[in-house]
């Protein structure tokens, strides 16, 4: 039968589509793992974050040692917009374990 302009039922391709029950799990964002310090206090005489130049400084090492440094999981690199940077506590770590060794 032939639907007319008046017609008001209800037709399988125009039905609601089912909103998602308490059952069903949603997908969510990704949070990251590593949460960032961002300031210091008075008492740090130290700052928190160093830029790639003077972890270089501070580890004896060049860019493509620091690079390898990173890639090999010794040392963690944070990413804040389009800079990176190393928390100095975890570069002078890595400085004085290295020291030791050598």
């Amino acid at each position: 039968m032939p639907c007319s302009p008046n017609d008001t039922t209800r037709h399988a391709a125009s039905a609601p589509t089912a909103q998602p029950n308490a059952t069903q799990t949603m997908p969510t964002q990704r949070m990251p793992t590593q949460t960032m310090p961002t300031q210091t206090t008075a008492a740090q005489s130290d700052p928190v974050l160093v830029g790639p130049k003077r972890a270089c400084a501070l580890l004896k090492v060049g860019g493509a040692e620091l690079l390898a440094l990173v890639n090999s999981d010794r040392l963690v690199a944070y990413r804040l917009g389009d800079q990176i940077r190393f928390r100095y506590r975890d570069v002078e770590s890595l400085a004085s374990r290295r020291a030791i060794a050598a």
